[in-house]
């Protein structure tokens, strides 16, 4: 059984990242409206809502519980790994701050929020095809925020139930002889796979990010917190561009 479900997970990785490169592909060489972006911005809501959705019924009729795929209250691992865990947090704490800073400079300080905003519209007329689509995908009026911010929880919420939660524990009983945080590793890099769309530069950040998540929900024992900073990141997004 957890074979079958592993395959399955590893199909869904793979239909993940073809749709999302299929999308940005489509939207090569177009003018990306607010609808358009909206569109997508829906699509990604409901992806990650089904898929939460799947995950958290084969746990219910499943062997797994609640508590054993990260629904459980913060418990920092202490022993051996102890400074692993104490430098996981402190680099989360960090890149919150850092996210929290930008978020609050953007809302408060208007030269700074015009400044992003055109580094940003300058980035997406320059760059490379791929990367203008991605940029160009970026909330600018205060309707897509809205949208996008219901997105970012969906993907923060959703995307630790798959990755790290039900993701770390069918790898946790398949190869039951290698550490938690090496499969954490391997768990990280099929997040970073799946967010293919995003370019290889995407891929490597989102990887990197999904194996600090996993040493985090590794180093706590529960998922809450890595679905509040995976929120904090990618809420911070929308507080990159507005349209003047």
């Amino acid at each position: 059984m957890d074979s079958i479900l592993f395959v399955g997970v590893v199909i869904y990785l793979i239909i993940t990242a073809y749709i999302g490169y299929a999308a940005i592909e489509k939207l090569k060489g177009t003018h990306l409206s607010e609808e358009k972006r909206i569109q997508r911005y829906r699509f990604s809501f409901l992806w990650n809502i089904v898929s939460g959705g799947v995950v958290m019924f084969i746990i219910g009729v499943g062997p797994a519980t609640l508590e054993e795929t990260g629904f459980r209250p913060v418990h920092f691992l202490s022993g051996s790994h102890r400074y692993l865990t104490v430098g996981t947090c402190i680099l989360c704490a960090a890149l919150s701050a850092i996210f929290i800073f930008q978020i609050a400079a953007f809302l408060l300080n208007p030269s700074y929020r015009d400044s992003i905003s055109k580094q940003m519209e300058e980035k997406t007329h320059s760059g490379k095809v791929y990367d203008r689509v991605v940029n160009g995908l970026i909330p600018r009026t205060r309707r897509e925020k809205g949208y996008f911010t219901a997105t970012a929880l969906a993907a923060g919420v959703c995307e630790e139930i798959v990755f790290r939660g039900f993701l770390l524990y069918l790898l946790g009983r398949i190869f039951p002889e290698l550490s938690l945080f090496l499969l954490a590793a391997l768990a990280g890099i099929g997040f970073g796979a799946a967010h293919f769309y995003q370019g290889v530069k995407g891929v490597i950040k989102t990887g990197l990010l999904g194996i600090l998540f996993g040493f985090l929900y590794i180093s706590t024992g529960s998922l809450y917190l890595c679905m509040a900073v995976h929120f904090l990141f990618d809420i911070s997004a929308a507080f990159l561009c507005e349209e003047a």
